[in-house]
């Protein structure tokens, strides 16, 4: 049986996920991209997380950034320990031996500096503009010859890319800025495919795989087939309420009372000890209790029992891939059973393809065990993707019409009914004023 391989963690989260681990220890990784995508960053993070004074990491800066400005760049860097510098992490400047006529200068520089203080890890600094061609062939294949972990941050060197054994690519796209990171190649490990967000900030990297799956499963899942939606008619015709875990999409107009339905639904599940959890993307959080508390579901009281939370996304500048860690998160901090997206409608605003986010967010919420409810307003492309769709409709000045007309069980009695927005919220006509939310029995489950 072949010998484990030992993987160097990255620092940086969710980016071990992408490479399978890790990165291999005695390999060569490149981190490739254009200006400004964050190359630097990753390399000094992954420095400062594996450097110690027994086995160090050395930073080899390039002319286009030399230690001084390496210096000034960490600064503002939560991961930097100033401590560190020259202890476990020193930063070599190579800038004086660059010369086309003579590399042997740059490559005496390295290995006699690796020689000396037998690093754990080496990272170099290439930039492609500056380096000869035949100086970068050099140096890849130096470091290549695995005399220790080594990095090199190239901006597209096909020697250095042939020589790899894990070759990440760094991108920023217009016009959100958005950065993303893909694992081009990781020999000997089960990369993550695909192309997937990146944030860079104060804190660092933090990388947000498409699939994340960790938190699969440590979400309680409850018994039984179906959620109520808080609306007795509406459960007939979807064969007794929201599929669990299953999906469902409210499509209507602005006024047909879309919002209204959804906070019935979270409310209900509140009041029957499910813990649910409100993604806004348009309202205020503020005006979303007020109305609910108009409406007497109790709202407020949900919320500080800690079986409802409220996560507030507008003005938030993040991408596809955050959004869904921050539902995620935040859907597992409360234990959350029911997820409300108010609305689809506003996530053009956020993510740039939002089909593929609905998507996304439907297979890893649905697969942790918890229901999806989606409002929209002319979201209907989205029906393929979900298990169940509601239609409300103003039929005329006066009539309002709720109709099931994409179902996951077998419908009991009509697909459509008439239904009225009174002092407690939905109604479907013919059947009973819902009861105030104090006519519950409650069982709230305070936090802590």
């Amino acid at each position: 049986m072949p010998e484990s391989r030992l993987l160097l963690s990255s620092g940086v989260p969710g980016l071990d996920d992408l490479l399978g681990g890790g990165i291999g220890e005695m390999s060569l990784t490149v981190i490739g991209g254009g200006a400004g995508t964050g190359k630097t960053t990753l390399a000094l993070q992954l420095a400062f997380a594996n450097a110690t004074t027994r086995a160090p990491a050395l930073y080899f800066c390039s002319p286009a950034e030399p230690a001084d400005a390496v210096r000034e760049h960490l600064q503002g860097l939560k991961f930097f320990d100033a401590s560190r510098l020259g202890s476990d992490v020193h930063l070599i400047d190579l800038g004086a031996h660059f010369s086309e006529r003579d590399s042997s200068r740059v490559l005496d520089a390295l290995a006699g500096n690796v020689a000396a203080y037998q690093p754990e890890l080496v990272v170099v600094d290439l930039p492609l503009s500056l380096t000869p061609e035949t100086l970068r062939a050099e140096i890849a294949a130096f470091l290549a010859a695995r005399v220790a972990t080594s990095v090199l941050i190239a901006d597209g060197s096909q020697e250095a890319l042939a020589l790899a054994d894990t070759v990440m690519w760094l991108d920023r796209s217009e016009p959100r800025a958005t950065r993303s990171v893909q694992v081009v190649k990781a020999r000997g490990n089960s990369q993550m495919a695909g192309v997937h967000a990146m944030r860079l900030n104060d804190d660092g990297v933090r990388v947000f795989p498409r699939w994340p799956t960790p938190w699969r499963g440590r979400i309680q899942r409850i018994g039984g087939e179906r959620l109520s939606t808080g609306v007795e008619g509406l459960d007939q015709l979807l064969s007794g309420g929201a599929l669990k875990p299953g999906s469902v999409l409210v499509d209507g107009a602005s006024g047909t009372g879309k919002t209204v339905l959804a906070t019935q639904f979270i409310a209900e599940c509140g009041h029957q000890g499910v813990p649910g959890l409100v993604l806004l993307l348009e309202e205020r959080p503020g005006r979303f209790i007020a109305r609910a508390e108009s409406l007497n579901l109790e709202l407020e009281r949900l919320i500080s029992g800690g079986l409802v939370d409220l996560l507030n996304l507008r003005g938030r500048d993040v991408s596809g891939g955050e959004l869904l860690y921050l539902v995620e998160r935040a859907a597992l901090e409360i234990g959350a059973q029911a997820v409300v997206v108010d609305s689809v409608s506003g996530l053009d605003l956020v993510v740039d393809d939002v089909r593929d986010w609905v998507w996304r967010a439907v297979d890893s919420l649905c697969g942790a065990g918890v229901s999806v409810w989606l409002n929209g307003s002319g979201a209907l492309h989205l029906a393929g993707l979900v298990d169940d769709v509601v239609s409300l409709q103003q039929m005329d000045a006066s009539v309002r019409r709720m109709q099931v007309v994409k179902s996951s069980g077998l419908q009991t009695g009509v697909g459509a009914v008439d239904y009225a927005i009174g002092a407690h919220g939905i109604i479907a006509c013919g059947h009973e004023e819902p009861r105030p939310t104090n006519g519950h029995l409650v069982n709230y489950r305070f936090a802590g």
